[in-house]
C-alpha cells in the first residue's frame, strides 16, 4: 500500500486469528488452538472420576434414602427403566410375615432422591426373589411364594412416572401352574429383542442345578403369555450356587441376544466360578452353550458372584471375593461362546466380607462397590472405578472412594441410572438401617479450556480459518437471544447455563448474544 490508504474498502478490523484446522470445522463452531498452532474444535471424552465421588461421603449419611429402620432379609435388588429414569428397589422385612416391598426413585444428576410410596408386593412371601425392568415401564418380579407351598410365582409392577407410585399386577404361578422351588436364589431377566423374560430356579425334588423357563411379557395385561416347558441351564449331575444375600448374576448381551448366567460351580474336576450364555428363541425355546469357569480352577466364589454388560466395549464384567480378595475379569461373547480375556484374574483389592456388587455405566466404565479392609479402616463400604479397553481389558483406579458409618457397611445390589449418570448402590449402614445412595464415577474431559473463539468459516483439514477472537463478533450463529450470555459446552456448541458436567472447567465464557445471530465474542 502507497499513500495514506483512505481509498481502501471492505477492511475487516475485526478481533481475529488465522490459522490452519487440525480437522473439518464447521462455522459456528467453538474452536480451540493444539499444541501444534492449529485450530481444532471443541470435542470431550468420557473418563473415569478418580477417586469416585459419593452422594454422601461422610459419617452423617446425608444424601442417601433410607429404605428400611433396620437389617433387611437377604434379598435386596435393585432395577433401572431406562425408558423413564426410574430405580425400583424390592426388599423383605425381618419379622413374622417376612412380606416383601417395593419403592420406586427418580434421582437427580446431583445425587438427590424423588421417592415414591412404598408398595407391598406379596405377604408371607418365603424371601427368595428378583426383580427386572421388562420393556414400555414395567418390571417383572419373580419369588416363591410363601414358606407352606414353596410355588414358583411372578408378578408385573409398574410406576407411574408421575407419582412414583408402584402399582403390582396380579400373582401368577410361573409356567401358569403350580410347581414348587428350593430354598435357593432366582433370577429372572428380560431378553428385549424378542420380549421374552427368562426365569432361572432351582425345582424342588432334590435338584442341586438351575432350570429355566421363558415367558412373552404381555404389555396390555401387564402379565405373561406363552409359557415354554422348563429347561436345565446347568450340569444336572453337579451343584450351582447362587449366593442369596443380592448377588447379580444375570444380564442380557444385546449384541449377541444371549442371556449371561454366573453361578458357584461344585463339579468335577474343574470347579469355580461357572458362566454359561442361553439362548431364547422367538417361540420360547431355551437353548444353552458350554459352560466355562470365570477364574481359575477350585477359585469358588465365596459369597456374592456378579456380572454386567457394557455396551460401549461389547465386553462382559464378572467380580466376585475369593481368599479375602475381590476379583474381577473380563469376558467376549460369541454366539453362546463366553471367552474370558486375559490369562489371569485381576485382583482389586482385599475385602473382609462376602458382600460385593458391581455396575456397568454403558460407557467404557464400571463400579465396584465392597467392604474393604485397608485403611480408613475395616467400617467403610469402598467404590473403585474400572476402565475397559477396547480390547476388551480393564485397569482400576488407583484410588477408593469410602463411606463412612460408626459400624459395618455392607454393600449388597448395584445398577446405572443413565439419567442421573450415577451408579446406584443398596446397602446396610453401621447405623443399623438399609439405605441406597449413589455415586459420580465419571467426568467429561473436554478441550474447552483452549477455546480462543469462533469459526467464522466452515473448512475441511489443513485449510486455513479464520476465527473470531475475543471482542470480535461473528454473524454465523441462529437461535440466540438477544443480551444473553452463553458458554462454551463440552461438544463445542453454545448454552447459556455452565457444562457442569465438565469438573475441571464448566464455566467457559463464549460470549453475549448481540441479537439473534450475532455473538460478541468473550473470554
Amino acid at each position: 500500500i502507497t499513500g495514506d490508504g483512505s481509498g481502501l474498502t471492505n477492511l475487516d478490523s475485526s478481533p481475529k486469528i488465522v490459522a490452519n484446522a487440525a480437522t473439518g470445522i464447521s462455522a459456528g463452531s467453538a474452536v480451540g488452538i493444539n499444541d501444534s498452532g492449529q485450530f481444532i474444535g471443541i470435542t470431550s471424552t468420557t473418563v473415569a472420576m478418580d477417586p469416585a465421588t459419593y452422594t454422601d461421603a461422610d459419617t452423617s449419611g446425608t444424601g442417601s434414602y433410607q429404605i428400611y429402620s433396620g437389617a433387611l432379609q437377604g434379598w435386596k435388588q435393585l432395577a433401572y427403566d431406562r425408558d423413564n429414569g426410574i430405580v425400583i428397589a424390592t426388599y423383605q422385612r425381618n419379622g413374622s410375615t417376612n412380606s416383601t416391598y417395593c419403592r420406586a426413585f427418580k434421582l437427580s444428576d446431583k445425587g438427590v432422591w424423588d421417592p415414591g410410596a412404598e408398595q407391598t408386593i406379596i405377604a408371607q412371601a418365603a424371601g427368595i426373589s428378583d426383580v427386572c425392568y421388562a420393556g414400555q415401564g414395567r418390571f417383572a418380579f419373580f419369588y416363591r411364594a410363601d414358606w407352606s407351598s414353596d410355588r414358583a410365582q411372578c408378578c408385573v409392577l409398574t410406576v407411574n412416572t408421575s407419582t412414583l407410585a408402584t402399582t403390582v399386577h396380579g400373582q401368577d404361578y410361573v409356567s401358569g401352574s403350580a410347581f414348587s422351588l428350593t430354598n435357593a436364589a432366582v433370577r429372572v431377566v428380560w431378553n428385549e429383542v424378542n420380549n421374552k423374560i427368562l426365569f432361572l430356579y432351582k425345582e424342588s425334588g432334590g435338584h442341586t442345578w438351575y432350570r429355566a423357563m421363558s415367558a412373552t411379557m404381555n404389555y396390555s395385561g401387564n402379565g405373561f403369555s406363552s409359557w415354554s416347558s422348563g429347561y436345565d441351564i446347568t450340569n444336572t449331575s453337579a451343584t450351582s450356587n447362587i449366593e442369596k444375600k443380592a448377588s447379580k448374576s444375570v444380564v442380557y448381551d444385546p449384541d449377541t441376544e444371549k442371556v449371561i448366567f454366573c453361578y458357584d460351580y461344585q463339579g468335577s474336576p474343574a470347579q469355580g466360578l461357572g458362566a454359561i450364555a442361553i439362548n431364547v428363541a422367538n417361540d420360547g425355546v431355551i437353548t444353552k452353550g458350554t459352560q466355562v469357569i470365570i477364574g481359575g480352577d477350585n477359585q469358588n466364589p465365596q459369597g456374592n458372584a456378579n456380572v454386567d454388560y457394557d455396551t460401549l466395549r461389547n465386553t462382559l464384567i464378572f467380580s466376585w471375593r475369593y481368599s479375602g480378595n475381590i476379583l474381577c475379569r473380563s469376558a467376549t461373547v460369541s454366539g453362546t461362546t463366553i471367552t474370558p480375556v486375559g490369562s489371569t484374574t485381576t485382583t482389586v483389592t482385599a475385602s473382609n466380607t462376602d458382600n460385593v456388587t458391581h455396575t456397568c455405566a454403558g460407557n467404557g466404565l464400571f463400579a465396584i462397590f465392597f467392604r474393604a479392609t485397608e485403611s480408613p479402616g475395616s467400617q467403610n463400604m469402598a467404590l473403585r472405578v474400572g476402565t475397559i479397553a477396547a480390547n476388551n481389558t480393564f485397569t482400576m483406579n488407583t484410588d477408593t472412594a469410602y463411606l463412612t458409618y460408626s459400624g459395618e457397611v455392607e454393600p449388597f445390589n448395584s445398577t446405572y441410572d443413565a439419567s442421573a449418570r450415577r451408579a446406584v448402590v443398596f446397602y446396610y449402614s453401621g447405623d443399623g438401617k438399609s439405605k441406597i445412595t449413589s455415586a459420580k464415577i465419571s467426568d467429561i474431559a473436554s478441550t474447552s479450556i483452549a477455546y480462543v473463539g469462533i469459526a467464522n468459516t466452515t473448512v475441511t483439514t489443513g485449510q486455513s480459518l479464520v476465527a473470531r477472537t475475543f471482542g470480535g463478533t461473528t454473524s454465523t450463529l441462529s437461535g440466540l437471544s438477544t443480551g444473553s450470555t452463553y458458554y462454551v459446552q463440552s461438544n463445542g456448541t453454545f448454552l447459556t447455563t455452565p457444562d457442569d458436567e465438565v469438573s475441571a472447567h464448566p464455566s467457559v465464557l463464549g460470549g453475549v448474544a448481540l441479537n439473534g445471530t450475532t455473538m460478541l465474542v468473550k473470554s
